[in-house]
């Protein structure tokens, strides 16, 4: 019998080596590829077909207006839910960073408006992502005092995103939280961080939590 339990913090270095065994080449690789590659790990765990959901409905989970989740993973009593983020390597000129961390920052609002609610165990960010989108991420970040870096890490340690930190964000990054930048604070520290070898890419996970405050 399969245990009920699922080590996440080695989980995500699985996935990073699966990914690199994968004969791919960054632009073809998508965030359902990601998930593929976890839900791979996942089953050496627990019965993924019995326990896994993906592309949940989050009302079911109480989290109105939140959209569909990426992975839901039921054990027990425990549920863990778990979105993907890949900003893939542009091609045109001018790369479209500020909307691709838009994406990143809105659904870790999403996942800690779950978190808040009570009705999700763990709430889990993962980011795969190449050198530059990192360094717009690492410069920005540094800038506003949103993030926490260790000297030998191309990803956050801690992120805080409070409603005075958000604002010298570009309006393109900020269109994407919906306004949830003004009455939510999110923490997100870093559990896992792996280079995926061969690829120029970094994978990162991230325990969300958030409490609400006053506008």
């Amino acid at each position: 019998m399969m245990p009920e339990v699922v080590d996440w913090n080695a989980v995500w270095p699985a996935v990073a080596a699966t990914l690199a065994r994968d004969g791919f080449v960054p632009r073809f690789l998508t965030e359902d590829g990601i998930r593929t590659a976890t839900l791979r790990v996942l089953a050496e765990h627990i019965d993924v077909m019995r326990c896994a959901e993906t592309e949940y409905p989050a009302f079911r989970l109480g989290g109105d207006r939140l959209g569909r989740l990426d992975l839901v993973v039921r054990l027990r009593t425990a549920t863990t839910v778990i979105e993907f983020k890949y900003p893939r390597e542009p091609r045109q000129k001018l790369p479209p960073w500020p909307d691709h961390l838009g994406g990143v920052l809105s659904d870790a609002y999403r996942l800690g408006v779950l978190a808040a609610s009570g009705s999700a165990s763990k709430c889990i960010q993962v980011l795969v992502a190449g050198s530059s989108f990192l360094g717009y991420v690492e410069r920005t970040m540094k800038r506003l005092g949103i993030a926490d870096y260790r000297s030998d890490s191309r990803l956050p340690r801690m992120i805080l995103l409070s409603p005075s930190n958000t604002q010298g964000l570009s309006d393109t990054t900020r269109r994407q939280l919906k306004e949830r930048d003004r009455s939510w604070e999110i923490t997100a520290i870093c559990t896992a961080l792996s280079e995926i070898p061969g690829k120029d890419l970094w994978l990162g996970a991230y325990d969300i939590a958030a409490r609400a405050v006053e506008g």
